[in-house]
């Protein structure tokens, strides 16, 4: 009986752990894109990555230094607008005359400062692609006036903890299945900064593993109760 009243609380501690975790949003404080020339536009926060007549990466910063605790998760999630948004002379987030494009995200080393400020650094452009891939998403019309959300890997997860409670973690995009053709278009979050409307939804939702010491709390209070039912006559 004593043991199956261990197994129980055991089990019944593991599930409040797992669902106590708290889920964030953490609002980008900055988004862009850099062309392959290197040229960037500062204010500009549309996040297009993909070809219009050049090479177009993008990126996000977030701002993780309120934070504390163990990431168990992480999210990109981001609004791709739709056709005729916010009127018909927008095609839409996601263009392109194929089917489907894939679009990556990757780890950014330049710091987020130099990514918001700089006006002119093909190294940034490179850096925005190349780095350790985080994940990825197979974009396609079906995205036009949807969010697109993007789960970070296990890679994506440890980059982002290492700026918990320091500072801004940034993430870098591109789309790896470009043809590069003059005078098409292969983008996706695309017309993402329209003049005079609302800025579109660019978040990171971030799972917290619940503190060690409160898992200990309880382990130690279901010890107790296991002891004293053990000690009763």
């Amino acid at each position: 009986m004593l043991r199956r009243l261990c197994a129980l609380l055991t089990f019944t501690l593991m599930f409040a752990l797992a669902n106590a975790s708290p889920a964030i949003t953490i609002n980008a404080s900055d988004s862009g894109n850099y062309a392959s020339s290197g040229s960037h536009a500062l204010g500009d926060l549309e996040y297009v990555a993909g070809w219009d007549n050049e090479a177009l990466r993008d990126y996000f910063v977030f701002d993780l230094s309120s934070l504390s605790g163990t990431i168990a998760s992480a999210t990109l999630h981001v609004y791709n607008p739709a056709i005729c948004e916010p009127d018909c002379s927008y095609t839409g987030g996601y263009d392109s005359g194929d089917a489907s494009e894939t679009y990556n995200l990757h780890e950014v080393l330049v710091p987020a400062a130099l990514v918001t400020n700089s006006v002119l650094n093909p190294a940034i452009y490179t850096d925005l692609g190349d780095g350790t891939s985080f994940g990825s998403h197979n974009a396609s019309l079906a995205d036009n006036g949807a969010f697109i959300d993007i789960p970070l890997n296990a890679a994506g997860i440890a980059s982002a903890q290492t700026f918990v409670g320091l500072g801004s973690f940034v993430l870098g995009g591109e789309v790896s299945t470009l043809a590069s053709v003059l005078n098409t278009k292969e983008y996706v979050f695309g017309l993402t900064d329209p003049v005079g409307y609302p800025d579109y939804t660019r978040q990171l939702i971030i799972t917290i593993v619940p503190e060690p010491a409160t898992g200990a709390l309880v382990a130690l209070g279901l010890v107790g109760i296991a002891s004293a039912r053990k000690r009763r006559p």
